[in-house]
């Protein structure tokens, strides 16, 4: 590969590795069932909510940056249509029309992102915050998995071409990740009704919610 395609490659690589990573986090968290939302909710509902604000608003946040121009005014983006113009320089006629085909296609899939980040993430728009006369479109699972897949496409598209490899980053995991956390919570409820039920004393654990750690 290129170094000058290389040094755009493997930090756009970086970020939607971890982007998937937080997505799969998220799932786990929301999106697995209504049983576990259940459990969220019993256990901390109110953080739980605002921690699904946050996850949903980076996702949203670090796709549409991906969608970015290759430069605006006099600052350069790190972005896929940065990747698409280096590949266009070098000139590999059949990996050009490729990838400028999936920039455009990834382009089309972020455009709620966009407005969203425009109007509600990266800006506070007065007339949207008030009266939300054109409503934001609505940010589902099925769109964000599918803007994912075409920012592997991308990616894959130079990996394969230059590298004779690609990724799976579909499988990206990490062992502490939220499936732990479930874990966790699971057992402080069971915990918690070994002490109503008495079989371990109440002084086996802190009760005051606000006591320092």
């Amino acid at each position: 590969m290129p170094a000058a395609i290389r040094e755009v490659f493997k930090e756009l690589k970086s970020e939607v590795t971890w982007l998937h990573g937080r997505w799969h986090m998220y799932t786990q968290l929301f999106l697995y069932s209504e049983k576990r939302i259940s459990l969220l909710n019993e256990c901390a509902g109110v953080f739980f909510h605002v921690l699904q604000d946050v996850l949903l608003g980076d996702t949203v946040l670090v796709l549409s940056k991906l969608g970015d121009p290759a430069k605006q005014h006099k600052y350069s983006n790190l972005s896929f249509a940065q990747l698409r113009d280096r590949v266009l320089a070098h000139g590999d006629a059949s990996l050009s029309a490729e990838v400028k085909s999936l920039v455009s296609q990834y382009a089309g899939a972020i455009e709620p992102f966009r407005r969203w980040r425009d109007k509600r993430l990266a800006h506070l728009d007065l007339e949207t915050a008030i009266t939300a006369p054109i409503p934001l479109p609505g940010i589902t699972a099925n769109i964000v998995t599918a803007a994912l897949d075409v920012a592997r496409q991308i990616l894959n598209a130079v990996e394969s071409r230059f590298d004779h490899a690609t990724t799976l980053y579909t499988l990206f995991r990490l062992r502490t990740d939220a499936g732990a956390v479930i874990g966790l919570l699971k057992g402080g409820l069971r915990f918690e009704q070994l002490m109503q039920e008495g079989v371990l004393p109440f002084e086996d654990t802190e009760r005051d919610p606000w006591a320092a750690a």
